[in-house]
């Protein structure tokens, strides 16, 4: 198929000469009007080459170039000119971030080693983004394969439910759950700072380094006693902490530990997002969180983990910030607040219906499908 290319000028024989040229070797469309150029990017694109004169203007006098650079970043555009000052190229320079410059009159064959040239920018550009949109969905494969686990299935007395809904680019959240008996077991919530694949990789590190604290601490006793969450906290401190200053990175996390034998949450935190536990009997809501900074912090204290009393009803949820801080047109957050809300007002559901309706009120609240930040979300109901 060939590439799309438009030149905008008002020498009707400039025009007619540009189509003569070119029409064998590109799909030519040619026009001598700033909005008919603009109508025929948005009907007929993508256009592979833009050429314009740099005194021709779109609405608001905006420079016709720069409006076709909101239209399509990826169009290569060149700027015409038969005016000698150097401020007004530099200006269009600048603004519209111009390819090439070329001087009027202008011979055809150097605007078609131009156009050559132009083409060659084009394909590198469009080549590169593919690339990338492969590796982005080869990487949420991995993410989910790897630093997704699925939820417990069959656990008596409790309701469990998890979803991670991916940005449009790949982050660093993660899920756990480690089961130690019918009656006991530690769900995690990790979130690595910042997006792409280093941060899904350092996830997928940082799980693997939870799993060998956790080892560890049950291999040093004889009894195999289960260890307190605030170990596990200082375990996987010692093990991760210089790794992430080393590649200057962080990482949140949230551990919650239910005992049903006993019905007590254990529940920590490094830097995470509020849990929350909704109490279905009396109608409050409680906020779960730590005082330690994230992994990755030199800082990092002793960490004591808080313990509280569950009881049949129970709704906990722990999620990542990708959730509170989603944003609609008015750059409002989403928020804890209403996040409570939604749990309390759909307490009746089961935790895969009330995980389903968060989320689905996130989409509404921000009127978008896709997300700047993934959506991780867990819900443990308690049975009533």
């Amino acid at each position: 198929m060939k590439e799309k290319i438009l030149l905008v000028d008002e020498e009707e024989v400039l025009l007619t000469a540009f189509r003569r040229a070119f029409r064998d070797k590109y799909d030519v469309f040619t026009t001598s009007s700033a909005s008919e150029g603009l109508r025929l990017l948005q009907m007929e694109g993508p256009f592979a080459v833009v050429a314009s004169d740099m005194s021709i203007k779109a609405a608001n006098s905006t420079p016709f170039l720069c409006a076709v650079r909101e239209i399509d970043k990826d169009t290569i555009r060149i700027a015409l000119s038969d005016n000698t000052d150097i401020s007004d190229t530099i200006l269009c320079v600048n603004e519209c971030n111009i390819f090439r410059f070329l001087s009027k009159p202008c011979h055809l064959g150097l605007f078609a080693k131009t156009l050559e040239s132009c083409i060659t920018q084009y394909r590198l550009v469009i080549n590169e983004r593919e690339s990338h949109k492969q590796e982005t969905l080869i990487a949420g494969k991995i993410q989910n394969v790897l630093l997704i686990e699925s939820t417990p299935k069959n656990i008596p007395g409790v309701d469990l439910a998890a979803i991670t809904i991916p940005s449009v680019v790949v982050d660093g959240d993660f899920i756990d759950f480690f089961v130690y008996s019918d009656t006991c077991f530690d769900i995690i919530l990790g979130d690595v700072m910042g997006k792409g694949i280093h941060a899904a990789l350092i996830a997928a590190a940082a799980r693997n380094r939870i799993t060998r604290a956790l080892n560890k601490l049950l291999l040093s006793n004889s009894t195999f006693a289960i260890p307190p969450t605030h170990q596990i906290i200082e375990e996987v401190n010692t093990e991760i902490t210089e790794k992430l200053i080393a590649v200057d990175s962080f990482m949140t996390m949230a551990i919650a530990r239910a005992d049903l034998k006993n019905m007590i949450l254990e529940y920590g935190d490094c830097g995470h997002t509020p849990g929350l536990l909704f109490r279905r009997h009396t109608g409050k809501m409680i906020t779960l969180k730590g005082d330690l900074p994230p992994f990755g912090f030199p800082m990092f204290n002793h960490s004591q983990s808080e313990k509280i009393a569950l009881e049949k009803g129970d709704i906990i949820c722990l999620h990542s910030d990708g959730l509170a801080d989603a944003r609609n047109s008015r750059r409002e957050f989403f928020g804890i607040n209403r996040i409570s809300s939604i749990i309390s007002e759909n307490c009746d559901l089961s935790s895969e219906a009330l995980i389903q309706q968060l989320c689905q009120s996130v989409k509404n609240f921000t009127n978008r499908e896709n997300m700047d930040d993934d959506m991780t979300a867990i819900l443990m109901k308690i049975d009533s």
